[in-house]
């Protein structure tokens, strides 16, 4: 009977995280506000786990809530499950080339690694020493809590904004590539190891899906399917993510809310930095002038899903503990830097134009 009661809760819950999400969007489309991309997914999720979670929910129904979000490993390897998925859609359900690239061979490599290594360094580093000082954790923890914001993308083929041809050019796809296996293997080397099994599944289903992607290219009309599904998807996630946030320890102090305006102030403007020392230090002389318009349009491609992916996995880990100070923290930066990093690219393009232009 207890097994069952689990199980119902379980299914009460991740079907909360996914219908609350899909009845706000369905809601805006019927208000007329269009079908919406990774902006919107991201903030129906966060305002969906506010109202289910500890937020609202927590404190309307406490006991309910508490059974709904209790934690456990049934509700993590659903959730890894639900993430999975998100990922075999975003690698499968892309956009095919056209047209081959051309091949660079070791040298764009050298310079995609170096430069997504100098970029995510940029990042983590400080972050990770602003999480250790700030709340005290130990190195580990916090160097993987950093990893995770100086991501790359999972999600660079699927068409969720218009980027620009800078943006989808073999330097910057390799960019967001590399930037993305280094990220997961600092995470993954850092994470405990018994739990480092967590990302075998997602990984796997990533690469499942790419090479799908490869043999069996999608439709059209099939991808702009699996592209509402991803979406869909990906707001449960964050969803879950925002429904842990305990409100209490979040507004304990100065320091979890100092923490995610510092990582909202200065994280993408590193990140910048950092992928423009790493061009101009590995690659061609041509590459220099346009280093900034090529890390701008590549932060289009599927970065703030990653960085959601990032954040379940940090909890799936067991890295992140979102009742806690630090992982309150950290997950509430997490959502909002996906959030911001969606809005403010259409202000860095207006910023680089007007320069450009004048």
């Amino acid at each position: 009977m207890q097994d069952g009661h689990a199980l119902l809760f379980l299914a009460l819950r991740l079907g909360l995280l996914i219908g609350v999400p899909a009845a706000f969007s369905l809601l805006l489309r019927l208000l007329g506000a269009g079908r919406g991309g990774a902006a919107r997914s991201i903030g129906m999720g966060l305002i969906s786990g506010v109202l289910v979670g500890p937020g609202i929910a927590g404190k309307l129904a406490p006991e309910l809530a508490a059974r709904l979000f209790t934690p456990g490993e049934p509700v993590t390897h659903a959730l890894i499950g639900m993430l999975s998925v998100a990922l075999f859609v975003g690698a499968w359900g892309g956009r095919r080339e056209r047209r081959a690239a051309p091949g660079g061979g070791a040298p764009a490599l050298l310079t995609a690694f170096g430069t997504a290594a100098l970029s995510l360094a940029m990042v983590a580093l400080p972050v990770a020493i602003a999480a250790a000082w700030l709340f005290d954790l130990d190195r580990a923890p916090a160097l993987a809590m950093g990893a995770a914001f100086g991501s790359g993308s999972a999600f660079a083929r699927v068409t969720l904004r218009r980027v620009r041809r800078v943006g989808r050019t073999r330097d910057a796809r390799l960019f967001v590539g590399c930037g993305l296996l280094l990220s997961l293997g600092v995470i993954a080397a850092l994470a405990p190891p018994d739990r480092v099994g967590f990302l075998l599944a997602p990984s796997g289903a990533f690469a499942l899906g790419t090479i799908a992607g490869r043999l069996a290219p999608l439709h059209t009309r099939w991808r702009a399917r699996l592209r509402g599904s991803l979406l869909l998807l990906m707001a449960a996630c964050s969803a879950h993510l925002a429904s842990l946030v305990e409100p209490t320890a979040l507004a304990s102090g100065w320091q979890p809310i100092g923490f995610v305006v510092l990582v909202l102030l200065v994280s993408d403007d590193l990140a910048a930095i950092g992928a423009g020392l790493g061009w101009l230090t590995f690659g061609r002389a041509s590459m220099g002038s346009g280093c900034a318009r090529r890390f701008v349009e590549s932060q289009g491609l599927g970065s703030s899903l990653t960085m959601v992916a990032f954040g379940l996995a940090l909890w799936s880990l067991g890295i992140l503990d979102p009742a806690s100070h630090a992982g309150a923290a950290v997950t509430v930066a997490v959502l909002l830097r996906a959030l911001a990093g969606e809005a403010v690219l259409g202000v860095y393009r207006a910023v680089l134009d007007a320069a450009s232009s004048e």
